[in-house]
């Protein structure tokens, strides 16, 4: 879980963006394939206001495919 901020003289469009979904929450997963050489990663995010209002939220869902040859 984390917040992001902005100081009072920052750009008020970001300000505004910080408020509405300034709070962000997340959860990983991943999973190894032949030892450490080929791994799968997943990654959901929840950009949510300030109050945790997950009903407004914004979801990222990131899929990675990492191989090492």
């Amino acid at each position: 879980m984390s917040r992001i901020t902005a100081h009072s003289d920052t750009d008020p469009v970001l300000v505004q963006e910080l408020e509405a979904y300034g709070q962000e929450s997340g959860v990983g997963a991943n999973w190894y394939f032949n030892g450490h050489r080929m791994k799968l990663q997943e990654f959901w995010l929840a950009r949510t206001p300030t109050s945790f209002d997950f009903s407004a939220a914004e979801h990222v869902v990131q899929t990675q495919l990492d191989v090492t040859f």
